[in-house]
């Protein structure tokens, strides 16, 4: 009901709208509406290292890394930001307070009172987990609310169409069930058509900020303690001990491969054994008894001569 200067969805007391499934045959949408004035509307190389393998011996430990480390970076350098909430939160309050107005005024002026208001639909809004009501009206000759720019705030705990207390607040007041086509009473800011009207249903006098789902949405949020900071760290420690763990293994498949190369270059071969076996004997230091390899010219022990 309440409309205002800006187009949007209905239900919401901001400017946003989406789609989605209800649990009824009726429509469901999620954000949109409208407000007053400024107020709101109702996202290496290197010679035979060998630290990788067949798919990569390091590959999952960089992949995984990585992935915690942009979850670090996401929750440290972008916090929740409570103060657009509170902000909101203000801007409903701002909102209550204004209709509330307006339903006074039409309770002492009777030329600010529409009774005969009708209900276009009942539609429940996903997103805040309410439903809400959608209505057209005429006055001095002009038809409002073809629309949607004129519903109710999401305040049904219940669908309007099959609860005689829609609102949960315990005090029926004889006009629910309501469902489209029906008429019920709404107040409006002026009896000038031809200005800016707004206009807000009269059993909006009888619900508290308490029910009002957007309102408490925002109120939830507010309250939500922040999780951001300690995930942020958790993860980062976990990007870093993956790094850590990664090289480290890497280190000691790469040095632990170059041993094995080492040690299978002086292995003798199946078809050369026997000539292998015999320079080491001719090249055994007379010294110390340390073979002397092909090439050398002193022990390495002793430091002996080669035998010539």
């Amino acid at each position: 009901m309440p409309s205002g200067s800006r187009s949007g969805g209905g239900g919401s007391h901001f400017g946003s709208s989406s789609r989605s499934s209800g649990g009824s045959s009726r429509s469901s949408w999620g954000g949109g509406g409208s407000s007053w004035g400024s107020g709101r509307h109702h996202h290496h190389g290197g010679r035979h290292v060998h630290i990788y393998g067949g798919g990569g011996f390091i590959s999952p430990f960089i992949a995984f890394g990585f992935f915690f480390l942009i979850i670090a970076l996401v929750m440290l350098c972008f916090p929740a930001n409570k103060d657009y909430l509170k902000e909101q939160k203000q801007m409903i309050e701002a909102d209550y307070t204004y209709y509330q107005t307006l339903i006074t005024n039409a309770e002492e002026n009777p030329d600010l009172l529409i009774e005969d208001a009708i209900v276009r639909d009942v539609l429940y809004n996903e997103d805040i987990g309410g439903w809400y009501i959608t209505y057209q009206f005429s006055m001095g000759g002009r038809t409002f609310g073809l629309n949607d720019d004129h519903y109710t705030f999401c305040i049904y705990k219940y669908d309007p169409a099959t609860h005689d207390d829609p609102i949960g607040n315990g005090y029926p007041k004889g006009l629910y069930p309501i469902d489209s086509g029906d008429i019920f009473p709404i107040a409006v800011n002026t009896n000038n058509a031809y200005t800016q009207v707004r206009s807000v249903n009269m059993d909006y006098a009888d619900t508290e900020l308490e029910h009002d789902f957007e309102y408490v949405d925002i109120c939830n949020r507010i309250n939500a303690p922040n999780t951001q900071l300690p995930v942020g760290i958790g993860a980062l420690v976990i990007s870093i001990s993956i790094f850590t763990i990664g090289i480290v293994l890497a280190v000691k498949r790469s040095k632990k491969q170059k041993a094995e190369e080492i040690a299978n270059s002086g292995k003798p071969t199946a078809a050369g054994s026997a000539t292998v076996f015999m320079n080491e004997k001719e090249n055994k230091c007379d010294y110390c008894g340390c073979i002397i390899k092909a090439g050398e010219t002193t022990c390495k022990r002793c430091g002996a001569a080669r035998k010539k």
